[in-house]
């Protein structure tokens, strides 16, 4: 059932509540409240948390809904969440990339490097590799004295009459 206010004193009407908003009982002469964190409230709302699709709905996966939401927003390139309700977006994880809204963080391809909150897969800095230790605190670690890297990977030893800078 939808709920309605009546505003002002003497009005023949009621109005639906706004989006955003919920009316909860009867006699309102304003709304009962905002819209709980996690979900989204459509006109006519009676309830903080509603989840009919009609009147409003649980926040859905891989978006967020704020208090007072009038409709769900996508997660940012780089943040995910991983389950409906939920009223904030967390940081992709290190070690993985989060491109689009709804998906679940995807894992770096070998030989790119993800560090937390990667939108995409990137390479490490000139003169390092990617750190394969599984416990690796750093992202990318510097190439191996008397080696040189190019790309992901290390290319070499360094040659006769050149020297590891």
């Amino acid at each position: 059932m939808d709920s309605a206010q009546q505003d002002k004193a003497g009005a023949k009407s009621c109005i639906k509540c706004p989006e955003g908003k919920y009316c909860a009982g009867t006699g309102n002469t304003a709304p009962t409240g905002n819209c709980a964190p996690g979900y989204v409230c459509y006109k006519g709302s009676t309830s903080r948390e509603p989840q009919d699709d009609t009147t409003g709905a649980i926040c859905p996966k891989g978006m967020f809904c704020e208090e007072g939401a009038t409709h769900p927003t996508p997660c940012a390139p780089g943040t995910y969440t991983n389950a409906t309700g939920q009223h904030t977006c967390l940081p992709c994880p290190e070690g993985f990339y989060c491109d689009k809204a709804g998906e679940d963080p995807k894992k770096c391809p070998e030989k790119k490097v993800c560090a937390e909150g990667s939108a995409r897969p990137g390479l490490c800095p000139l003169g390092s590799i990617p750190n394969t230790e599984a416990d690796a605190v750093d992202v990318c670690v510097p190439c191996p004295q008397g080696k040189y890297c190019r790309g992901a990977v290390v290319a070499g030893d360094c040659l006769p009459g050149y020297v590891f800078v």
